[in-house]
């Protein structure tokens, strides 16, 4: 073994040696180099399971949550049909509501032998109804009734039209009301 500045050992093979050492070295860069490959592949190869195994349990929940939302459109529908409904019952209670104030309070006035045989409501709290009675007298006071202020207050307009006697010998007549609602 020489110093570094001394050569024993013959031209082709000092060529050798070198050639030996640079392998050597590049030997090791090379194992250095793979290593840290493996190293950062098997990292890339952990993320890419673990983000696939990810995206499956997120895709999972996302079905779940869509036949979540799909059950609930229904229900939804359901429920929006239910509101229109309930909203034209509402409104038709509202619009009949003076009608039958007007019903009620005409009850009360009609004397023993006033009969209501054909009633009607109409819209906006309007009432058409066909008053019977075998008593003219009856129907006279249940007429007098009828047209004091007191049981006229609440009425928007009243008219008594087409009154008629059968055959049978009873008095019948219309009345047509709307309330003032």
């Amino acid at each position: 073994m020489a110093g570094k500045g001394i050569n024993l050992i013959p031209g082709e093979e000092r060529a050798s040696f070198e050639v030996i050492e640079i392998l050597k070295k590049t030997k090791f860069f090379a194992t250095i180099f793979v290593s840290g490959f493996v190293v950062v592949l098997l990292t890339f190869l952990l993320v890419v399971f673990r983000l696939s195994s990810q995206i499956k349990t997120v895709s999972q929940k996302i079905k779940e949550t869509e036949q979540k939302i799909n059950s609930f459109k229904k229900r939804e529908t359901d429920l929006v049909i239910l509101k229109d409904r309930l909203g034209l019952i509402k409104k038709v209670i509202d619009d009949r509501s003076g009608s039958n104030e007007i019903l009620s309070s005409f009850l009360k006035l009609a004397p023993e032998g006033v009969e209501f045989r054909v009633v009607d409501s109409s819209k906006k709290g309007g009432l058409l109804m066909t008053v019977n009675s075998s008593n003219l007298i009856a129907l006279n006071d249940f007429l007098t009734e009828i047209s004091k202020p007191e049981a006229t207050s609440k009425l928007k307009m009243m008219e008594i039209s087409g009154i008629s006697r059968s055959q049978l010998g009873s008095y019948n007549l219309i009345i047509e009301c709307q309330s003032k609602k």
